[in-house]
């Protein structure tokens, strides 16, 4: 059970490149263009169509099963199957020509610091670097757009945390794999409410209000931010 069989129902036309392990991504640009990334790259599904009537019913129909909703005036769905996979789609009026559905498989292998080292990503001397920052308690911040890699580096960062610390992970999607049994998951709030992080962070485990800097840990509360 990969958690596309939530959606399948609903995108007969491309279900065999959901499916397909070597496709990353599938991308839905209005009924009758359909791109996939294989291997980092993107390619054009020729041939194939869904239909706009069936496309924007199967949008619905993929928001309501996600738990989400989608119509005219809440055009854009940004959720996740529950394999961690990231589903979206966008609809008129935003999307100007046509409805828009766009997946993103989850990658479910757990890498290490030293597939990162082997494949070029980063030399072993960044490698020490961020080891050694992390076994500082010092705070990072990892960016990058949808596909580069953050939930990643943040796994294979989270598997220098020695073992005899708890680990709370706060999110609005939280995908973990490092495998500690002292580690927490926590959902962040909707957009829609009006809560500070700060304010969110203190209803777990009563985590001190004390603005985060860059050289700033959570003292003896032990707990370390990414």
């Amino acid at each position: 059970m990969n958690g596309f069989e939530t959606i399948l129902p609903f995108l007969k036309p491309i279900e065999h490149l959901i499916l397909d392990d070597s496709i990353s991504e599938v991308m839905v640009n209005g009924p009758d263009r359909v791109f996939v990334e294989k291997a980092g790259f993107v390619e054009e599904v020729r041939g194939l169509s869904i239909g706009e009537k069936s496309l924007m019913v199967a949008v619905k129909n993929i928001a309501r099963r996600l738990g989400d909703d989608i119509s005219e005036s809440k055009p854009i769905l940004d959720s996740r199957l529950p394999d961690g996979s990231r589903v979206a789609a966008v609809i008129p009026p935003c999307s100007l020509n046509g409805e828009t559905l766009t997946i993103r498989k989850y990658n479910s292998r757990h890498f290490g610091i030293e597939d990162l080292i082997k494949v070029g990503t980063i030399e072993r001397s960044l490698a020490n670097q961020l080891e050694n920052l992390v076994l500082a308690r010092k705070n990072i911040l990892i960016t990058g757009g949808t596909g580069t890699g953050k939930t990643t580096l943040v796994n294979i960062l989270g598997k220098f945390i020695p073992s005899d610390e708890r680990i709370l992970l706060i999110g609005r999607y939280v995908r973990n794999s490092n495998g500690s049994g002292q580690s927490s998951s926590f959902r962040g709030p909707p957009a829609t409410e009006r809560t500070t992080w700060s304010e969110h962070l203190r209803s777990f485990e009563g985590i001190p209000e004390t603005p985060s800097r860059p050289d700033h840990s959570w003292g003896d509360t032990r707990r370390r931010s990414f």
